[in-house]
């Protein structure tokens, strides 16, 4: 009996250990809806002082933007305020003749690698995009070791 597979780029041969490698870090950049709720297209950007995650989140608000660290783990959600009256149904809403950019609650969950000083972490909101700034901790930033001449 055949056993049916749900496809995703991760079991393909076009993976090269590389991408797994982030994907096992950062996890994974898979696009998916799951209960009506969009993971948010992302990038991570790894500096040697701070990692930068650069989070798509148009038409929310700052306010209405929810990040938390829990046990290694980053959580990037949306609350959207509920309108009384306001419907899912899209075909409810007036004057649409088509409907193609999402709007509802958007949720990303990344692992934080222990390296990162979540105590310091900052994020800003610019143009649809969030910026999240999470140091490292000293011990894991690069040092540099002066090279003495023999004498």
């Amino acid at each position: 009996m055949a056993r049916l597979v749900r496809w995703t780029p991760t079991n393909t041969p076009i993976r090269t250990p590389f991408d797994r490698f982030f994907e096992d870090l950062y996890g994974s950049f898979e696009n998916e809806h799951r209960d009506n709720v969009v993971a948010p297209r992302l990038d991570i950007i790894d500096g040697t002082e701070s990692v930068e995650v650069q989070v798509e989140l148009p038409g929310v608000a700052p306010e209405h933007v929810n990040i938390e660290f829990d046990k290694g783990i980053l959580s990037i959600a949306t609350i959207q305020p509920q309108v009384e009256g306001e419907t899912a149904s899209e075909s409810a809403l007036p004057g649409y003749t088509r409907r193609e950019r999402y709007q509802g609650a958007y949720r990303r969950t990344l692992r934080v690698p222990d390296t990162i000083d979540t105590g310091n972490a900052s994020a800003h909101f610019e143009n649809g995009v969030l910026y999240l700034n999470l140091p490292k901790k000293p011990e894991a930033q690069p040092i540099r070791i002066p090279v003495k001449n023999g004498n």
